[in-house]
């Protein structure tokens, strides 16, 4: 859902700033842009906490919209922190479920797909010297112990290595999965359905930017665009990796699912948490594991997702192959995708 500042629901007209200290921490959380100001909303510790994204569903709780001057918004950014850590991912990966899971750690400030950085997305605003503002606001915490861990929405990752270079310390996990079985999985829900329809033409134009020419991405089946979708954010993913390396780590979710314990003391390591076996074993006990991130009523883990996948592989077997087959095709014509795929293999042990 969009936080475009062009008709968002309860927004005012800019307004006077608030004093600078209002901006001390997370209570005001940068919301919408203005072409003269930046839109903001109060936000308490327990919403971001229960919040699976920081976008347009917050109006119906937290408007109206406030709107502050930039020259006001930048003076107070100042004292913002320099730097967060991230969460990047092609979608559909588990990666609220990551980002619930490490808020619990102690020291560590979760945040979920804060909307105003899918304004700089979807406008390809990556050198725009405003987002670097937006990111140290959105780095602010609540304690001088903690540190934000930002997760992005899936096309954000365009501007991961914008926001890496910027932030010179940021560490990122970088979540994926195996095409067949995203492209399965994929197909087989209403919603991700859904969103590989909507982001269609958008993953298409990026694509076609990084590679080149790419004919008959409109006239796609569902496989094959469900395969397009992985391919898209897989090379933003590879682009962030070699824009910031030894800064970030691939992450494939079934395999995270199937050996949660290691798995997250990877994740703490890299994030230069407490690692220790105690550590991981309270989060493995926390309410997150086992139930699906955004709708806790549902029983997930590694064995709901794999009989998901294996019956969107019975179901969709034509799209699946057809979509593979695009890849192979993809692969073979366009040697930086194909570097690509190969790093993502090797990061699945493959």
């Amino acid at each position: 859902m969009s936080a475009a500042s062009e008709g968002v629901p309860g927004a005012a007209a800019p307004a006077p700033a608030p004093a600078p200290d209002v901006w001390a921490s997370p209570r005001r959380l940068p919301f919408a842009l203005s072409p003269e100001g930046l839109g903001f909303l109060e936000m308490a510790v327990e919403d971001y906490a229960v919040a699976s994204f920081l976008d347009g569903r917050l109006l119906e709780t937290h408007g109206p919209v406030h709107w502050a001057a930039w020259t006001d918004v930048e003076a107070a950014a100042r004292a913002a922190p320099a730097t967060a850590d991230w969460i990047f991912h092609m979608g559909h990966v588990g990666s609220t479920l990551i980002s619930r899971i490490l808020g619990r750690v102690d020291g560590v400030f979760a945040l979920r797909e804060p909307a105003i950085l899918r304004e700089f997305a979807a406008a390809e605003r990556g050198t725009d010297p405003r987002l670097g503002t937006v990111t140290r606001l959105l780095s602010r915490v609540w304690r001088p112990d903690q540190r934000a861990l930002i997760k992005a929405t899936s096309f954000v990752t365009a501007l991961g290595p914008s926001i890496l270079s910027a932030q010179g310390e940021a560490r990122a996990i970088l979540l994926f999965a195996a095409p067949q079985g995203h492209i399965a999985g994929l197909l087989a829900g209403e919603a991700s359905s859904r969103d590989v329809a909507a982001l269609h033409a958008a993953r298409a134009a990026r694509l076609r930017r990084r590679l080149g020419p790419l004919p008959g991405l409109e006239a796609m089946s569902p496989g094959p665009r469900a395969a397009l979708a992985w391919a898209c954010e897989l090379m933003g993913l590879a682009d962030l990796a070699a824009a910031a390396p030894g800064r970030v780590m691939w992450v494939d979710f079934d395999r995270f699912l199937q050996e949660p314990g290691p798995g997250l003391a990877r994740l703490l390591g890299h994030l230069g948490r407490d690692a220790s076996p105690g550590v991981v074993e309270a989060l493995l006990r926390s309410p997150e594991f086992g139930r699906y991130a955004k709708d806790q009523r549902h029983a997930f883990d590694a064995n709901a997702r794999r009989a998901v996948i294996a019956q969107a592989l019975a179901t969709h077997a034509q799209e699946v192959e057809r979509g593979l087959s695009w890849l192979n095709s993809l692969g073979a014509a366009y040697p930086d995708f194909a570097q690509a795929a190969r790093l993502s293999a090797a990061a699945r042990g493959v």
